[in-house]
This record gives structure tokens, C-alpha cells and sequence, in this order.
């Protein structure tokens, strides 16, 4: 009795159902009658959507890429950092009026609209309108919505100090760094997590991972100070005719390096111009005299060897080498470090020597950084210091600053204390280095070396400067190879300036050491690029065309006139010229200094007035 029941109402449900989908089938017949849509016109509306919705996932609206992090100095001067530049591909067969987005795209490029229309009717199923756009051409080009347009992005390095400290950074290609700091840090500086064993030496809390975003290296150098140690370097080099030359600064009591440089240098901006030489650097190679430092070794075994309370005799009593036997100052010699070796704090990507290649003169040879590291320890009351050029790092997901541990700062003590202190004092008093607020030595030895038979005779210089004398806080060392035969010919200055001395240069570093202000802390992060470096960078970017490679073979040396032009037309007209350029308003060019014919020195200043017309 029961199933029967059951079994009425389910009949019940379904006859009900039945009926109801009959009306809404009948209510649907009618509306599509009125409608009068064709199943045609169904169809097309169905792959309408279907095509909007396929196209809102396959291509989203671009997202702002995350860039390599930026190296900045001790004061947060950026050193490098990277910008986004666009290319404008075009598919002229999906643009609906061809010469309607010539036009839009003329106003945005400064091209001419005519030309354009004239490539928009390529057949090729894409072409390349434009590079080097920046990002508010790219947003005012995706502003405009057209069919078949693009900008594609790509990310370039830039070096805004160009050849200063370019030793120090290294470079980058295709986003990877593949020398000097670029490269020690590239894990760090590369978009994404990085573990804390990339960089044992900063203090990461024990988190597991950093990075997630974008971070920035902090360096302890001064690019201020690089540049001006950097300029005399050169500049002494160009007269006195050196092949090449380091230098070195350091603050000998932390081993906290504040500038590095080798010369002959280079411009990471373009680093393929460089030869393997340039890019492998000066700094860490074995190639200097070690009679270089006799003088200032010889005077400091002595004080050493008369103990605390002994005094060494004035230079006009005193015996030679202070009464020394060869072999206590070769002692003192490996006591002070002077042969302990100092590996390249930087990867070159140079193969290491073979050992069986190494000539024997080669070994009893020193370099610049073995030198440098030797007299800190002498300037410090005896304490070998491990330099290092990374103060922290700066994650932009966590906004905070990752220091440098005092646990990774190696130093060893050489000597005691108290004998430490006592040669420092005496030595920095010394005549005839000594001077009111600074201690000074300079040297110059023949360096004779026999290779194959031959035997070798150049000139090389060191100079050592250190302020302030009683407890210097700053070092500096600058070393010179002549790399040619000495003596030098009789024309070798011929057409030069006057000859330099070393010690006129040591004078005048005294006073840009003297005004360096040492700090444990750097400035403020920044939070936001430069502009005036972007600026830079755009004009360095459009100047680089393929048409002007062989600028430097130019010959003319009067001011063209680019009154009337284009800026972009304009800058390309006188980049063999290699002018500093200031750009003042927008639109075209309507006045110049230097006027037309005027005569022009290289990387000397052009000024550009713009304008809305002439």
C-alpha cells in the first residue's frame, strides 16, 4: 500500500515537470521569433565573446617588470642600476586604418607620419617600428588600443660614474653578471629568492630567504672620492707617459675599502670595446717590485728591532739598512705580511696561472692589494685586516637594511699590542715621510727581470699617503708601471706636458684624503631612482646608433647646426663630438651653444633650448 503511494507521486512530479519545460520552450520559440536572429547571427555572437574572453586570459594587461637591484655607494650615489626600454613591433594586416595609427603613433615616436604609413603597409606579418622607447612613450602607445600594436619590453644596465669604479662593478650581459661586483653578487641582485648562503658575511637574521622582490648592495665606496683618486691617476699617467697604474684606499683600521681603481680602465656601459686586460684589472696581480717598499720596510724593522724603548738613529749617523742584516729585514719582511698573499676579492672570469708557467722573478713580485694590506697593518698597531667593499643589503619587500657582521671582518694580529702602537707612532714621525697632519712616502725602482735570456729594466713608482698622522684613519696607495725599457727614449714627452713628480701628486691628495668624513653608517635609502641618471641614460641610449661606430675617426671640429631639427636628430648630429649635453623645454630645437662653426673640445658643454616652433 505504501510503494503504491509513493509510486502516484513521483508520476505526479514528472507530468509536472514536463509542463513546465514545455512552457519555457515555447516562451524561448517566441521571443526568438520576434528577434528574428538567424542562427547565423547566434553564431557570431557566441564566438564574439568567446573570442573576448580568449583574449582578456592570452593577453592580460602588462604588469611593471621587477629589475635587477641597484649597487649604490656608501652615500647612496647610484653606481648601477637598471631601466625598462621598449620596442614597438606593428601586425599591419590587424590595424584597421593603417595611416589613423601612423598618425597617432608619428605624435608619440616624433617620427614622420607619412614615412610611417608608408612601413604600416608592409606585408610581413610584423615589423619593428621603434627601440630604446622609454615607459611613458610605451604608456602613451598602449593608451591608444590599436589592433596589431605592441611594445615589448627589455631591461638595460646602466653605469651612470661610466669608467669610475667600473673595475670595482664589473657588468652585466643578458642580465647576468659576469664580472666584479656584478658578478659576486649576481644571485643577490637577480629578481627572486636568494639563501643566506650567497652572502655569509651579512646578517640575515637566520631567515630562510631574501629577495622576493627586488634588493640593492650597499658598497663602502666613496664615488667621490674614487673619482678624484681615479682623475689624478690618470692624468699623472697621461704626462709622465705610465703604461698602466692602481690605486687603493682604505681605512686601515677596519680594512672598509673606499676607492679602487686600474688603469688603463674601461666603460662598463661598453664593456665588449674592452680587452681582457682592462677587464681583469691591476689591482690583484702580481706585478710590482717588492724593493718598491724597501725604504718604509727597512725603517720599520729598525724601530721594531730597538724594542719599546730603543730609538733608531737620525738618517745622517745611522748605518746602512740601520745595521740590518739581510736576513732580519727578509724576517721582519714575512712578520709584517709583506708576503702574505691577498686573493682577488673579485671574480674575472680569468683561468688561474699554472704554476709550472710562473716565471721564477714573477714570484718574488708583489701586488697593488698585497702592499695595501701590508702597511694597514703598520698604520693600525699591527693588525692584519681582511678588506672588503660590501656594507649591506636593502630588501625592497621588507624595507630594511641588512648589515654587514663584525664576525666577517678577518683580522689577524700580527704583533703585540704594545709593540704595534709604538712602531706605528715612531714610524709615522719619521723624516723624511712625516709631514704636519699626514704621513707621505714615495718611491721609484727599477724593475730588472730576465726573460728567455733577455733581462728587462722598467720603471715603476709607488706612492703612500695617510691622514691624519698620529692614528690614520685613511691609506692610500697608488703604484705606477712604466711598461716599457728604461731609460725612456729622448722623445718619449715630446709634444707633452712637463714632466710630474710623484711627490707633487701625493700633495695633492693629501687634502681630498683629508676631507673624506668616515662613517659606520650610510645615508637614508633613496627609495626611488634618479632622474637625472635616467635622463642620462636615455640620451646615452639614443646616441648609440649603428651609423656612428666609427666617430672617433671624425675630423672636424666646428659645432654643427642643429637649430630647427628634432632633439633625437639633433643629438645624433653631434654625438661624434662627445659633448656633455644639457637639454632645457620641449618640442624642437631652437637654440644652441655652441652657435654653428664655432670650434668644439671634446666632452666639453653643449646647451639646447627647445621649443613649440623657431
Amino acid at each position: 500500500m505504501i510503494k503504491a503511494v509513493r509510486q502516484k507521486k513521483r508520476r505526479k512530479k514528472r507530468l509536472l515537470f514536463v509542463g513546465v519545460l514545455v512552457i519555457l520552450l515555447a516562451a524561448a520559440g517566441g521571443t526568438l521569433h520576434r528577434l528574428s536572429l538567424s542562427l547565423l547571427d547566434i553564431s557570431r555572437i557566441i564566438q564574439l565573446a568567446a573570442g573576448k574572453i580568449a583574449d582578456t586570459e592570452q593577453n592580460p594587461r602588462p604588469t611593471k617588470a621587477i629589475l635587477r637591484g641597484t649597487v649604490y655607494d656608501r652615500n647612496f650615489n647610484e653606481l648601477s642600476v637598471s631601466y625598462q626600454l621598449f620596442t614597438l613591433y606593428v601586425h599591419p594586416t590587424e590595424l584597421s586604418d593603417r595611416y589613423s595609427a601612423a598618425e597617432n603613433l608619428a605624435l608619440i615616436l616624433g617620427t614622420d607620419k607619412d614615412i610611417l604609413a608608408d612601413r604600416l603597409k608592409n606585408v610581413q606579418p610584423v615589423i619593428e617600428i621603434a627601440d630604446d622607447l622609454d615607459e611613458q612613450q610605451a604608456a602613451d602607445i598602449e593608451a591608444l588600443n590599436l589592433d596589431g600594436v605592441q611594445c615589448k619590453v627589455r631591461e638595460d644596465r646602466f653605469y651612470p660614474a661610466h669608467t669610475a669604479a667600473a673595475y670595482l662593478l664589473g657588468f652585466v650581459d643578458n642580465s647576468i653578471g659576469l664580472t666584479g661586483v656584478e658578478a659576486l653578487y649576481d644571485s643577490v641582485l637577480q629578481p627572486g629568492e636568494f639563501q643566506a648562503s650567497n652572502v655569509p658575511e651579512v646578517d640575515i637574521d637566520d631567515l630562510e630567504a631574501l629577495g622576493r622582490t627586488t634588493t640593492d648592495v650597499i658598497l663602502t665606496i666613496d664615488i667621490d672620492l674614487q673619482k678624484k683618486v681615479e682623475q689624478q691617476l690618470q692624468n699623472y699617467r697621461k704626462i709622465n707617459g705610465a703604461a698602466r697604474g692602481m690605486a687603493l684606499v682604505l681605512e686601515p683600521g677596519s680594512g672598509r675599502v673606499l676607492a679602487m681603481a686600474s688603469q688603463p680602465g674601461f666603460d662598463p656601459n661598453y664593456f665588449w670595446q674592452a680587452d681582457d686586460q682592462k677587464l681583469q684589472g691591476f689591482v690583484f696581480t702580481p706585478a710590482f717590485n717588492r724593493e718598491l717598499a724597501r725604504p718604509l720596510l727597512k725603517t720599520a724593522a729598525a724601530i721594531y728591532d730597538a724594542g719599546l724603548n730603543g730609538k733608531i738613529l737620525p738618517v745622517t749617523v745611522r748605518a746602512p739598512d740601520y745595521g740590518l742584516a739581510q736576513e732580519k729585514i727578509d724576517e721582519y719582511w714575512t712578520l709584517f705580511g709583506f708576503q702574505q698573499p691577498v686573493p682577488s676579492l673579485l671574480p674575472s672570469g680569468r683561468k688561474e696561472a699554472d704554476p709550472d708557467a710562473v716565471e721564477k722573478d714573477d714570484l718574488q713580485k708583489l701586488s697593488g692589494a698585497q702592499l695595501g694590506v701590508a702597511l694597514a697593518s703598520l698604520m693600525n698597531g699591527g693588525s692584519r685586516m681582511t678588506p672588503y667593499f660590501l656594507h649591506s643589503l636593502y630588501d625592497h619587500t621588507r624595507g630594511r637594511f641588512y648589515e654587514r657582521e663584525d664576525a666577517s671582518i678577518l683580522q689577524q694580529r700580527v704583533m703585540e699590542p704594545a709593540a704595534g702602537i709604538h712602531l706605528r707612532r715612531e714610524l709615522l714621525l719619521q723624516p723624511p715621510y712625516s709631514r704636519k697632519e699626514s704621513f707621505l712616502f714615495f718611491n721609484r725602482e727599477i724593475d730588472i727581470s730576465e726573460r728567455n735570456g733577455l733581462t728587462d729594466y722598467q720603471l715603476q713608482e709607488v706612492l703612500v699617503a695617510a691622514v691624519p698622522r698620529n692614528i690614520p684613519k685613511v691609506l692610500l696607495l697608488m703604484a705606477v708601471d712604466y711598461g716599457t725599457l728604461y731609460p725612456l727614449p729622448p722623445d718619449a714627452y715630446k709634444g707633452k706636458k712637463q714632466k710630474q713628480d710623484l711627490a707633487a701628486l701625493g700633495h695633492r691628495l693629501l687634502p681630498v684624503l683629508t676631507s673624506y668624513s668616515s662613517s659606520d653608517r650610510v645615508a637614508e635609502h633613496p627609495g626611488v631612482t634618479s632622474e637625472d641618471n635616467y635622463r642620462r641614460f636615455l640620451i646615452s641610449r639614443r646616441l648609440e646608433l649603428p651609423e656612428q661606430k666609427k666617430r672617433y675617426d671624425r675630423v672636424d671640429t666646428t659645432m654643427p647646426e642643429v637649430t630647427g631639427l628634432s632633439l633625437r636628430k639633433g643629438l645624433q648630429l653631434i654625438s661624434p663630438y662627445h659633448l656633455k649635453v644639457s637639454i632645457k623645454g620641449s618640442g624642437r630645437i631652437v637654440a644652441q651653444n655652441p652657435s654653428p662653426g664655432e670650434p668644439v673640445t671634446e666632452s666639453g658643454v653643449c646647451e639646447l633650448t627647445l621649443g613649440s616652433r623657431i
